[in-house]
């Protein structure tokens, strides 16, 4: 209702991406207002989209991105290193209470039946494994690049990994203490 909604007062593309999109393409792009839909993964098929449209060119052929009454596109690869996917833009997340959020992984190893990670092994599963995970130091940069703010007081972080506390540590005041567990390795 929204799409169809906005697509009455505006005829910019509307395109819709994640699970349903994904695993339904064809009721998204039956349902009135969507031009587009994004099977799997974005941030590549959305830059390519996005800069297609703004030079008028074609948007058919671009792996990942469905336009209504288009064929089946193929899939790209899933990106296999997400260290060099950027983190979620700080500036536009509302984070209160000391609350941090932060994706350190894509996909996941296990096949839970219950679990919609399973499905998306399946949909890549001739492309790539589909759980990948940031490297420690990766998550630990962005740690280093923002404060706490808990009860109006700012608090540098104090880090461990599988047990062993970072040395290099901002100077002065309590820590909050975040532990990064690699199961993987230990």
């Amino acid at each position: 209702d929204i799409a169809a909604k906005l697509r009455q007062r505006s005829d910019v593309p509307i395109i819709a991406g994640g699970l349903h999109p994904t695993f339904a393409p064809e009721s998204v792009l039956a349902s009135d207002g969507f031009d587009y839909v994004c099977l799997g993964e974005g941030e590549e098929a959305m830059l390519e989209l996005l800069g297609a449209l703004e030079l008028g060119m074609p948007t058919a052929g671009i792996d990942n991105i469905w336009s209504e009454g288009g064929d089946r596109p193929r899939l790209r690869p899933p990106v296999s290193n997400i260290d060099e996917l950027p983190f979620m833009a700080r500036d536009l997340l509302d984070e209160h209470h000391g609350v941090v959020h932060m994706a350190t992984q894509r996909g996941c190893p296990f096949p839970c039946t219950y679990c919609a990670a399973r499905i998306y092994n399946q949909l890549d599963k001739p492309i790539a494994d589909y759980g990948r995970r940031r490297s420690q130091d990766n998550v630990i940069d962005v740690h280093y690049e923002f404060q706490f703010d808990t009860a109006g007081t700012n608090l540098p972080i104090s880090v461990s990994i599988n047990g062993q506390l970072e040395e290099d540590l901002p100077p002065g005041g309590d820590t909050i203490a975040l532990s990064v567990y690699n199961w993987f390795n230990g």
